[in-house]
């Protein structure tokens, strides 16, 4: 059984940087703590928006920890924001809980004859 590999091991992906890069376009993208390359040296401080430089930055080295460790994005899903449409869905439903066509096709009680 191979040996998982060690934080000092650690590179990310030249394809999820590309992503994470891309997003950072649409949103912003922060370090919330700092980033460190696995010999120590501090390479994003916590707290800065990062871009395109940084992400370029970040592909040359390896990295102390997986990156997804260590940013945020601006509008990340949790499970509050996706429990926040399922609670409203179920208090106020979209569509009726018997379909309206068959109800009102429905003969009623003094429609039927032997």
């Amino acid at each position: 059984m191979p040996a998982e590999p060690s934080a000092a091991d650690y590179t990310e992906s030249p394809y999820y940087l590309q992503a994470v890069a891309a997003l950072a376009r649409r949103q912003a993208v922060t370090a919330h703590q700092d980033i460190y390359c696995d010999s120590g040296m501090k390479l994003v401080a916590k707290g800065t928006a990062l871009g395109e430089e940084q992400f370029q930055r970040l592909a040359r080295h390896k990295l102390a920890e997986p990156l997804d460790n260590m940013l945020i994005s601006e509008r990340a899903i949790d499970a509050a924001s996706l429990s926040r449409p399922a609670r409203s869905s179920t208090t106020t439903p979209s569509t009726p809980a018997w379909p309206t066509a068959a109800v009102t096709r429905w003969p009623s009680s003094t429609t039927w004859r032997r």
